[in-house]
């Protein structure tokens, strides 16, 4: 391959967002500028994201949900990470309708199937999610829902 590095371009796009314990395949096709085309032998690379152990934290500020927004059929849920001990997600409908309540459970991290409280997925759109721990902290944030 000939020319300077200011010439070569990679550009990874990907077509949904990534989740722990997800196995990301990428497969690196590579040409040069020139002329004639110089192209290079296929590469793949497989890898699983993974995350380290959580445990609780000494507050709710560093509270994060994720993925979102949440797109249907790319993930199975949504992970609320970085918890206090003893804390209650509620998570709401913009008019203020309660959708599911959860329990904080062994760990600083918790994982919301996107169902309701019967267990039915809710419908596409923006949802409240109200973090309280039993020393009265609070948190609250906003989750997209897309399917």
């Amino acid at each position: 391959i000939t020319g300077t590095p200011a010439e070569y371009v990679l550009s990874y796009n990907p077509l949904v967002d990534f989740s722990y314990g997800q196995k990301i395949n990428v497969t690196i096709d590579a040409y040069d500028l020139a002329d004639p085309v110089n192209v290079m032998p296929q590469h793949a690379y497989s890898f699983i994201i993974e995350q380290s152990e959580i445990t609780f934290t000494e507050d709710l500020s560093q509270v994060k949900a994720y993925p979102n927004p949440y797109k249907g059929n790319s993930f199975s849920g949504i992970i609320f990470n970085f918890l206090t001990e003893g804390s209650k997600i509620k998570i709401y409908t913009l008019s203020g309708q309660l959708v599911k309540e959860i329990d904080v459970g062994a760990e600083g991290r918790v994982f919301w199937d996107v169902k309701n409280e019967d267990g039915k997925e809710i419908a596409s759109g923006i949802y409240i999610y109200v973090i309280v721990d039993e020393k009265g902290n609070k948190k609250s944030g906003k989750i997209a829902i897309i399917k």
